[in-house]
């Protein structure tokens, strides 16, 4: 994960066998959640020509549904 720490991000999550409650079901496949301080270190990393050299190889054996969240609600005390 070193291009994911550059950009400040951080390992969230990751399942490989989700629920869907309501909706669409997503295709078959692992869900996978980084958090990033904020929307331009987020695009800093996906658009890192390191981190695209790395992902050919996903892309060569996966389809990518990419998200971001913007906006979340703190914690409070």
């Amino acid at each position: 994960f070193p291009i994911l720490k550059k950009h400040g991000g951080e390992f969230i999550t990751f399942d490989d066998n989700s629920v869907t409650f309501e909706g669409a079901v997503p295709p078959k496949g692992r869900i996978v959640m980084f958090k990033f301080p904020n929307q331009e270190a987020a695009t800093a990393w996906y658009n890192d020509p390191d981190y695209q050299a790395l992902s050919e190889h996903r892309r060569a054996g996966t389809t990518l549904n990419f998200l971001t969240m913007v906006h979340s609600i703190e914690p409070r005390n």
